[in-house]
C-alpha cells in the first residue's frame, strides 16, 4: 500500500490542487541504442536515493512524445514513491506510425532497460498511453518470454478493436450495451488514422496536399497548417477544416470506412481483439470515462477478453485531461478510486500473484 503522506500527495496531484513537484526528484535527458543503433532520446524521472522499482511509460501518437506534459506530470508522481521512471521516445509514434514495428521497439527498449538495471531488473512496471497500450499488448507476447519478465502492465486510454473505434471517430457513437451514446470525437484520432492510411485508398481529394498538411499538424506547426491550408482548393480546405475541428463529414467517413476494408488485415494484426488469448502476464485496464479518441467501452471489451485483468474506468479523465465539470467531491473519490488501483498496480508481485506493499 502506499504510504499515507503520499497518498494525499498523489490525490493533490490527480486533482491538480498543486503544481509542485515531489521533493528529492531528479529529471534527466538520456539517450538509449535505437534498433539500428542510433541514440534515441529517453528521459528519466528517479528519486535522487532509495530507488525501490522501475517504471516504464510507453507513449501514444504524439509528436510531444516524452515530452508530453500530462505524461512527464504522471511521471514525477509515480517518481515522488521511489520508482525511476523512464520516458523513452519510440520514434514511430512521435511521428503518429502505428504499426506492429512499435512493439518491437517496445521489446528492445525492454531489453535494454533490463541490462542497465541489474539490481532492480525483476522489478520492471510497464505504462502503454493510448494507441501505444495495444501495441505494448501486442509487444507482451515477446516480453513475457524474458528473464525477467515485467511484473505488471497497465493500459490507459487504449482499444480492443480499430473497426469499432474508426467508427467511433467517424460518427462519436459508441454502445454501451444496448444503448447507443454519443460524444463529440476528439480530432486528434481520426488524424492519426488518415496520416497512416490514406495513402492506401483511393478518393477524390488530393491525398499529396491532404498529407502534406497533416505532416504540419503531426510536427506541431499549426500555423504552417493554416497557411499550407489557405493554398488549397476549397474543397480540400473544407475537407481538412471538418478533419481538424471534429465536424462530420461523409466524404471523411467514407475514407476511414474504405481503410477499413482495404487495410483489414494490418488493423486487425493491431487489435487485442484478434490476439487476446497470446498476452501473457498481469494486465491493469484504466481508462477515462469521458474519452474522446477512445471510448472506455474499448477497455472493457478488452477486460471482458483478458481473464488476468483488473479495470477501473476513471470519472475524473478523458483522454489526457481532467474533467472539469465533476464537482468536487466527486473529484476527490475518484482520486482516492484512482491512488487505490494505482496502489494495486505498483504493489503488484507476479511471483505471489497478489498486490503488496511497496
Amino acid at each position: 500500500m502506499i504510504p499515507v503522506l503520499q497518498f494525499f500527495q498523489i490525490v493533490s496531484g490527480l486533482l491538480k490542487l498543486t503544481d509542485k513537484r515531489p521533493k528529492g526528484v531528479i529529471e534527466k535527458s538520456l539517450t538509449y541504442p535505437g534498433l539500428k543503433e542510433e541514440n534515441v532520446p529517453v528521459k528519466v524521472i528517479e528519486p535522487k536515493s532509495g530507488c525501490k522499482k522501475i517504471f516504464i511509460i510507453f507513449p501514444g501518437a504524439s509528436p510531444f512524445a516524452e515530452e508530453h506534459p500530462e505524461t512527464t506530470k504522471m511521471a514525477y508522481l509515480i517518481a515522488g514513491m521511489k520508482i525511476r521512471v523512464y520516458l523513452p521516445r519510440l520514434p514511430l509514434l512521435k511521428d503518429l506510425i502505428i504499426s506492429p514495428d512499435n512493439a518491437e521497439w517496445m521489446i528492445h527498449f525492454y531489453q535494454w532497460v533490463i541490462n542497465e538495471e541489474k539490481t532492480l531488473n525483476n522489478k520492471i512496471y510497464i505504462i502503454g498511453m493510448s494507441f501505444g497500450g495495444a501495441l505494448l499488448l501486442k509487444a507482451t507476447q515477446k516480453l513475457g518470454l524474458f528473464t525477467p519478465p515485467p511484473n505488471a502492465i497497465m493500459t490507459y486510454g487504449t482499444f480492443y478493436n480499430f473497426d469499432t473505434t474508426f467508427n467511433f471517430l467517424t460518427t462519436g457513437v459508441y454502445h454501451l450495451e444496448e444503448t447507443k451514446m454519443y460524444v463529440q470525437p476528439h480530432d486528434w484520432g481520426a488524424i492519426v488514422i488518415l496520416n497512416n492510411y490514406l495513402e492506401h485508398i483511393d478518393t477524390v481529394y488530393d491525398k499529396t496536399n491532404i498529407l502534406k498538411n497533416i505532416s504540419y499538424l503531426v510536427n506541431d506547426e499549426p500555423e504552417n497548417a493554416e497557411i499550407h491550408r489557405k493554398t488549397l482548393p476549397e474543397f480540400d480546405q473544407i475537407y481538412l477544416n471538418d478533419l481538424i475541428e471534429s465536424k462530420h463529414n461523409p466524404d471523411i467517413k467514407l475514407a476511414i470506412d474504405s481503410i477499413k476494408i482495404t487495410c483489414k488485415d494490418e488493423l486487425h494484426s493491431l487489435s487485442p481483439k484478434y490476439w487476446y488469448e497470446n498476452i501473457i502476464g498481469k494486465v491493469f485496464i484504466l481508462h477515462g470515462m469521458n474519452d474522446n479518441m477512445i471510448p472506455y467501452t474499448e477497455s472493457v471489451q478488452l477486460s471482458k477478453s483478458i481473464d488476468k485483468s483488473e479495470i477501473l474506468i476513471s470519472k475524473l479523465y478523458g483522454h489526457n485531461s481532467q474533467d472539469e465539470n465533476s464537482s468536487g467531491i466527486s473529484k476527490l473519490k475518484e482520486a482516492v478510486k484512482l491512488v487505490t488501483f494505482l496502489s494495486r498496480f505498483i504493489g503488484y508481485d507476479a511471483n505471489t500473484d497478489i498486490p503488496r506493499r511497496l
